[in-house]
């Protein structure tokens, strides 16, 4: 059988507004490949690097299965 695989990246941002503890923001840099299965559902595995504004830098590994019913 046949696997539909598509690849992935994504530049975004998270921005954290909060009066009491101040403001924050996260940016994210990911990228990675979702792999279509049978029966419509599908795997994705990802790396994102997460860069906040204050501290140091977080590499994430990302694998998620999703099925439609």
């Amino acid at each position: 059988p046949r696997r539909n695989i598509s690849m992935l990246m994504r530049y975004d941002s998270l921005e954290h507004i909060d009066p009491i503890l101040g403001n924050d923001s996260i940016y994210r840099l990911t990228s990675g490949f979702n792999i279509g299965l049978p029966g419509g559902s599908l795997l994705m595995i990802n790396h994102e690097l997460w860069q906040p504004r204050s501290g140091n830098d977080v590499d994430v590994v990302g694998i998620r299965w999703s099925v439609s019913l």
